[in-house]
């Protein structure tokens, strides 16, 4: 059996935004529109997950987490009180192309976001349409086209029976692939022998 390591520190560290140097370059970019979407974030729900950074030689750089230490010190210029240091995480890297590679693992996006699982998630938490559209950025999902699938444009909260009734017909609409076990619009098929 192989084994396979935990490759970060177990002990959060606290560190300023001044001590978390930037490590992604113009590697990802933040619109006015994510930068409004994240900070709102941020004062709704607070700061709720640390930011990973490699260590080395004394210094600490932004492995994932870049666009939240960048919102913070903007909100910060605005006049938003943040505590003096923020939780990190340290991820392990033996020397910068390991450390680069931890980047691209944080910007990556394994898993893709499907329009009906998303649209059983947001029952199932009582978000509405708006809710989503205002606070999230979810580039596998065509918002327009969500909100025309599923909601018929129209904004009414999740749970009511006219959902629940679009929700039941959605599910009798899937079929299941017997190979890999996905699911997908039925309406779609194209049966081949």
């Amino acid at each position: 059996m192989k084994e396979i390591k935990i490759a970060f520190k177990e002990d959060m560290v606290l560190l300023s935004t001044h001590e978390i140097l930037p490590f992604q370059g113009d590697l990802k970019s933040l619109s006015k529109d994510g930068y409004k979407k994240l900070k709102n974030e941020i004062i709704e729900t607070g700061f709720a997950f640390p930011i990973h950074v490699w260590q080395h030689k004394k210094k600490f750089y932004s492995v994932d987490g870049h666009q939240r230490v960048r919102v913070v010190e903007q909100m910060k210029i605005e006049g938003y009180q943040f505590p003096n240091k923020l939780p990190c995480v340290v991820v392990e890297a033996k020397d910068m192309k390991e450390a680069k590679r931890r980047v691209l693992q944080g910007v990556s996006q394994y898993g893709k976001v499907q329009e009906q699982g998303l649209y059983e998630f947001m029952h199932d938490a009582d978000f509405s349409i708006d809710e989503v559209k205002d606070s999230f950025d979810i580039p596998d999902v065509d918002m327009p086209n969500f909100d025309a699938n599923f909601f018929d444009g129209k904004d009414f909260k999740p749970g009511t029976e006219e959902e629940q009734g679009k929700l039941d017909e959605l599910k009798e609409m899937l079929v299941q692939c017997p190979k890999c076990g996905d699911q997908f619009d039925g309406r779609q098929a194209t049966i081949k022998n």
